[in-house]
């Protein structure tokens, strides 16, 4: 799935489809609701099933982003096409911010 991975330029599409991914990741707070089928994870407070699904979904996506990694990095490298490795760096930045490790590590594995 990786969408113009060797391309210079990014199609529109494609890059309104990483914008997307930017914002998903960016999601975070009381939006999921509250669940009574929430589970405890670590030391964090209980997370909804569906607030799993969501983080190991953009996951997934922040890691079609940049994949392949080498291609994506020469191209930015070389200033060809950076946006792709902006798109993902932010997405991957906002995800983190809001979620702690134990919280990704549980989505991933969900």
């Amino acid at each position: 799935n990786n969408v113009h991975a060797s391309s210079q330029m990014d199609s529109p599409l494609a890059s309104t489809v990483r914008q997307l991914v930017v914002i998903m990741a960016s999601l975070h707070g009381e939006i999921f609701g509250k669940s009574s089928s929430a589970v405890a994870v670590g030391g964090e407070p209980q997370m909804d099933p569906l607030m799993l699904a969501h983080l190991g979904q953009v996951q997934v996506a922040i890691a079609a982003i940049l994949s392949p990694c080498d291609q994506i990095v020469g191209l930015a490298h070389t200033m060809q096409n950076e946006q792709r490795l902006r798109d993902g760096c932010t997405a991957l930045s906002c995800l983190c911010e809001h979620n702690g490790l134990g919280r990704l590590a549980k989505a991933g594995a969900w």
